[in-house]
């Protein structure tokens, strides 16, 4: 049996499911291929950033969000280091009430049923398990239906949006760069807590430690922890004694370990590379964790996701509709490399094994001014740049507590780190030719 359609989403998760709502609604004739039963679970913080759930409210999702027992987050209740920066969100006309965090057995769901109300044909238990070509172009895909039945869809275009190991990736042969090797791991686990939970998302810093949690659906507390990789055998032997063990040592986290110590299961993901893929080629794209995958610490994954839907739904309308779709998804391509590159460098610093330093603890005790609290929280739901929230006049007093408190020696060589880092990133996204890797891939995917 042969389906023919505009556009073939394979993967229903937050990234398909979203590009599939944003242009069904616009006319485009799309299948979604999925190869899950809903609901059901997946890997993932849960997060979604203000700028994620203002995506969602876009949607008219929100009350469907509320719905589920998940509190609209109002602010991040932020700790590196006993330096404290908390703050509430700054919500903008048309955001909704704040952030969420709800698990995916109801967010996919949310997203899914949205898709199909907006015209997207979409199909669960479903196995992509080839590609259809004409001519070195991808022109559809073959799959299996849950009754065992093989079929074709035929489409203008293919995108992948089946996650970090995308089959449509590997089947593409979509290239890696930019690949660094993440240096945590994560555990996590869901509990009921004994005190009213606050509508907030607490980000800890302690040492080289990282902890995150935040209230989810269902009455349940989301705790997890976001350790360097030579503690993952230990995690591995028993995720929920290591979890519950990590929380009591952090004061800052202490409240939760008497929770976690009467939690359930608690689960491990290893290490979190940051990788970007080909984003595009002849009748495919890639969108969401299958082009772009990062470290989980920063809660980035969802709100990027749809960040990156809602240009390659512009894109993608536009391409059919004028004749010219590889070189709008190109042009879409560039500008997700480019967007990437102003918050790489700080997404990957807040990443690293190791703990703050000297000149970034002079840092933060500047964000920590009250006029500025507010910053940091933006710079997590992409309304400000990283630059932006720390300019240079910022960062030459900081260098200069820094050397007074230690010495200009260390704080200059941390001050040339953190600029090389930057600047590195800067180089490397901002290129004119991410269509042609070449020196710039590093493996292969």
């Amino acid at each position: 049996m042969t389906d023919r359609c505009d556009v073939v989403v394979v993967g229903g998760r937050c990234a398909g499911a979203y590009l599939a709502a944003r242009i069904a609604e616009a006319g485009v004739n799309t299948v979604v291929l999925d190869r899950s039963r809903f609901p059901s679970d997946r890997l993932s913080t849960h997060i979604l950033q203000l700028n994620g759930a203002a995506a969602l409210a876009h949607l008219g999702l929100t009350d469907e969000l509320v719905a589920t027992g998940a509190p609209p987050l109002t602010g991040m209740d932020v700790e590196i280091d006993g330096v404290d920066i908390s703050s509430d969100f700054r919500c903008l006309p048309g955001d909704g009430p704040g952030a969420f965090c709800v698990r995916c057995r109801h967010l996919d769901v949310i997203l899914l049923r949205r898709a199909a109300s907006a015209g997207a044909a979409t199909r669960t238990e479903a196995q992509v398990i080839g590609l259809e070509r004409r001519n070195g172009r991808v022109v559809g895909v073959r799959w299996r239906a849950r009754d065992g039945a093989e079929r074709r869809t035929i489409a203008r275009l293919v995108v992948g949006a089946d996650g970090e190991r995308s089959f449509v990736a590997r089947a593409v042969g979509a290239t890696a760069y930019h690949v660094e090797p993440g240096e945590r791991f994560v555990v996590w686990t869901y509990v009921a807590p004994d005190q009213a939970r606050r509508p907030r998302i607490q980000f800890v810093r302690d040492g080289a430690e990282i902890f995150v949690s935040a209230p989810v659906d269902g009455g349940k507390q989301m705790v997890l922890t976001n350790p360097p990789l030579r503690w993952l055998p230990a995690a591995r032997r028993d995720p929920a004694g290591f979890l519950a063990e990590r929380c009591a040592g952090s004061a800052a986290m202490a409240w939760a370990s008497g929770p976690v110590t009467r939690c359930g299961k608690a689960q491990v993901v290893g290490r979190c590379d940051n990788i970007f893929r080909t984003a595009t080629g002849a009748g495919w794209a890639l969108v969401g964790d299958a082009g772009r995958s990062k470290d989980p610490c920063t809660g980035q994954g969802m709100s990027d996701a749809f960040r990156q839907g809602e240009a390659l739904a512009s894109a993608i309308v536009d391409g059919l509709r004028g004749g010219d779709l590889d070189a709008r998804l190109a042009r879409w391509w560039r500008w997700r490399d480019r967007d990437e590159a102003r918050w790489a460098a700080f997404m990957a610093y807040q990443g690293r094994g190791g703990a703050a330093t000297e000149l970034e603890r002079a840092l933060l005790e500047r964000l920590a001014e009250p006029r500025r609290r507010s910053d940091l929280s933006d710079v997590f739901a992409h309304r400000r740049t990283p630059l932006r929230a720390m300019p240079p006049g910022l960062v030459a007093r900081a260098w200069r507590s820094a050397a007074q408190n230690h010495s200009v020696g260390l704080a200059t060589r941390q001050l040339l780190s953190l600029g090389v880092l930057e600047a590195r990133w800067r180089w490397r996204l901002s290129s004119p030719w991410p269509a042609a890797p070449g020196p710039q891939v590093v493996r292969a995917c």
